[in-house]
């Protein structure tokens, strides 16, 4: 693919730059796709209209429906490619290009040429990749079009394209011009693609439009200012264990004296200041979880029964107290949780539960939680059962496996090929029981006094094929929630380029990383919304402050912004009081319903039954608020180490009468804004023809959740997402 340069273009930091002039006919306005929609609908213009929508559909539906030209090429691209593919924004150029300079981001435009012999491997293998996919949707907002019609051709005529695919990287410029960045021509690989792509955002980002600027400098200043933060806590951490060794000695001094005879007390107490160990001697990494030359290094903060992480919980705590604390857990295991099971691993494991008891600082209600969770993973993955034998298949791909020698600090080492690594040949569960065996057996080769593992990633010859973000996040949220403070240090070995976006997009998934910006989402919800409730589900809910940061990238004024409202709404819609007797009347008709079983995927199911809709009979709140309990009822049965459910609409027997543009807006709006990435897919099951205009006004204004839709047949449902003992009774008959 060729970089094009054409008439009027300006060089900007060495890279494509020129203004085209937009033609009248798409500056022409917004909305006409949303007055289309609505026309055909027959229904007002508001999204939020509070009549119920009894409408009719027009006359002669036998007539073909046109397909507007904003859709044409979602409808075109996904009967040919299926669903997996950048989030493309289902509206008229203009708005796409508002939303991307309300969002301080740069437009991806792709105009589509069925016919061009190199379109279809373009699309599958580049545009279709999980890397092209991931990459986009971070940091793009994207839009396409057919470019033998509409809008698509007017923009082909406007920028002349050489050759197809084709792909440009624009921005909105005074007038009514369009800043070209850069435009990109021909057959690509997905490592090319984003790499021209990342290298446009940081060299063009500074020199186009101050609030669109994506300042390396700034971003390298807060590094460094992040690096310097955690250089200062890791010292602070040192000083107190240190000062918590002068402590213990002293205490230890005294307790020789109380058992000594009258006359041995002679001797004084050892005084702290000359105790104190030299604090150099302590300081390793002073940094966490950095990415520089290829190399991560985790916190390398130790603990032995004489030496624990001082906090308020635990600052000058004695052996003594230490194991009534371990007593304490177990306690609350055996009475709270008596069906966990017993030994080793188990609720009454002493020597496991100190060390979730030093991961959660001593904190016994954290402890036990972040323990119940372990033991239950560990009970359902069935980790006893694994062995070699089990795991035979997959590990003879060479792709992983534990050293035979430890490294020169005596530490186990667990290594990954990254190169024998292909997502598409094993099914995911398969990796993720090779990568527990390595965990457990790399563990059980700690020499004594040793607690920690070495990680090595070797990445020569590393490719988008080998990419697959889904396993690497499962390996680190491993270690954080059941293998805490096992793996010492992690080395990502010979790096390459194309390997630098993709960690871009692992690394805030990385919940040590994370961990310090939870503290300041934490703070900043203390200080400026104190009103706000505390506890499960409130603002000082660690758990729920991730995954509000995950779904917002991990910025933390965009994740206290979002979070906020979501605590305030549950507040004000009263969700904590929301039981099955609260939904009885409407959950009566069966209109919607959490399945008794978990989907082939292990998720939870929310099924919904269009034909049992009928707007004009329960008020909208009772609606929603049935929503909400089976929203909220499905979450509680996730399983350990799963985080989206499965929604499945069926849509047999839909007519004009069920059809409820409110509330399943609101239903989509409720995922977004109050469980973000909590639904995993959605079924649409049956279809019929009716639904389709419908759908399509609706498909524009739930975002990125519309990618998330699948058309489907009952024998699909039947097929690939249940087994016969598990089937929900609808699609039985």
């Amino acid at each position: 693919m060729r970089n094009a340069r054409g008439p009027g273009e300006a060089s900007c930091s060495g890279m494509v730059r020129r203004m085209v002039g937009l033609p009248r006919s798409i500056l022409g306005g917004f909305s006409r796709v949303m007055g289309h929609g609505i026309d055909l609908m027959g229904i007002g213009g508001r999204r939020h209209h509070h009549q119920p929508l009894n409408f009719h559909l027009p006359q002669h539906q036998q007539e073909p429906l046109v397909i507007p030209d904003e859709w044409a090429f979602l409808s075109s691209f996904e009967q040919q490619y299926g669903s997996m593919h950048p989030f493309f924004y289902a509206c008229q150029f203009m708005e796409a290009l508002k939303i991307a300079e309300d969002e301080h981001k740069f437009m991806f435009m792709y105009l589509h040429s069925p016919e061009h012999p190199f379109t279809p491997s373009f699309c599958r293998e580049t545009l279709c990749s999980e890397l092209v996919v991931q990459f986009l949707n971070a940091n793009f907002v994207c839009w396409a079009a057919l470019a033998d019609r509409g809008e698509g051709l007017q923009m082909a005529a406007t920028l002349r394209p050489a050759s197809f695919p084709f792909c440009a990287v624009v921005a909105p410029a005074p007038g009514n011009s369009l800043a070209v960045l850069q435009q990109m021509e021909g057959p690509i690989s997905p490592a090319e693609l984003v790499e021209i792509l990342q290298r446009t955002v940081e060299e063009q980002g500074l020199a186009f439009g101050g609030a669109r600027a994506i300042n390396a400098e700034e971003r390298r200043r807060a590094r460094a200012k992040e690096e310097e933060k955690m250089r200062a806590d890791h010292q602070l951490r040192e000083e107190q264990d240190a000062a918590y060794l002068a402590a213990l000695q002293i205490d230890k001094e005294k307790e020789k004296l109380k058992h000594q005879p009258p006359r041995g007390r002679v001797q004084k107490p050892v005084e702290a200041s000359n105790k104190l160990p030299d604090h150099d001697r302590f300081r390793h990494n002073p940094t966490q979880n950095r990415y520089r030359n290829g190399k991560i290094t985790a916190s390398k903060t130790r603990y032995t029964d004489h030496q624990k992480e001082t906090t308020p919980t635990n600052q000058g705590r004695d052996p003594q107290a230490t194991t009534q604390l371990v007593l304490q857990v177990k306690e609350k295991l055996e009475k709270d949780y008596p069906s966990l099971p017993v030994g080793k691993n188990g609720r009454d494991d002493e020597e496991m539960i100190l060390w979730f008891l030093k991961d959660r600082k001593f904190s016994v209600d954290k402890a036990v939680e972040k323990l119940t969770k372990a033991i239950k993973w560990r009970q359902e993955f069935r980790v006893s059962e694994l062995n070699e034998e089990s795991v035979k298949g997959v590990a003879e791909t060479g792709k992983s496996y534990v050293h035979d020698f430890l490294d020169i600090k005596d530490r186990p080492v667990l290594l990954v090929v990254a190169s024998k690594h292909f997502p598409s040949v094993f099914d995911v569960v398969e990796d993720e029981k090779l990568c527990t065996f390595l965990v457990e057996k790399a563990l059980s080769k700690l020499p004594p006094g040793k607690e920690e593992i070495l990680g090595i990633i070797d990445l020569r010859g590393f490719s988008t094929q080998n990419a697959d973000l889904k396993f690497l996040t499962f390996l680190f949220d491993v270690f954080y929630s059941y293998y805490p403070r096992r793996l010492g240090e992690v080395l990502f070995v010979e790096a390459p380029f194309v390997f630098k976006p993709f960690w871009q997009l692992v690394k805030p998934w990385v919940k040590s990383y994370a961990s310090l910006l939870v503290l300041q989402v934490k703070e900043k919800l203390e200080t400026d919304y104190h009103s706000l409730p505390v506890g499960k589900n409130g603002r000082d809910d660690e758990e729920m402050i991730l995954w509000f940061l995950k779904d917002r990238k991990f910025s933390v004024d965009k994740a206290v912004e979002k979070l906020t409202k979501a605590i305030k709404w549950r507040q004000e819609f009263r969700v904590s009081e929301l039981n099955e007797e609260s939904v009885k009347g409407i959950a009566e008709t069966g209109k919607g319903y959490v399945h008794d079983f978990l989907d082939i995927k292990d998720r939870p199911v929310l099924l919904v039954v269009a034909s049992k809709h009928l707007p004009s009979v329960f008020d909208v709140v009772e609606n929603e608020k049935l929503c909400t309990f089976l929203v909220e009822k499905a979450l509680s049965k996730l399983p350990p180490g799963k985080e989206e459910m499965l929604g499945i609409i069926d849509l047999r027997g839909f007519g004009t009468q069920n059809a409820d543009l409110k509330f399943l807006t609101f239903l989509f709006d409720v995922f977004y804004s109050y469980y973000p990435r909590r639904l995993g897919e959605v079924l649409f099951v049956e279809a019929p023809f009716v639904f389709n205009p419908f759908w399509q006004l609706v498909k524009s204004w739930v975002k990125s959740y519309a990618s998330l839709v699948k058309f489907c047949s009952v024998e699909t449902v039947r097929k690939e997402y249940f087994t016969k003992a598990t089937l929900p009774i609808n699609f039985r008959n």
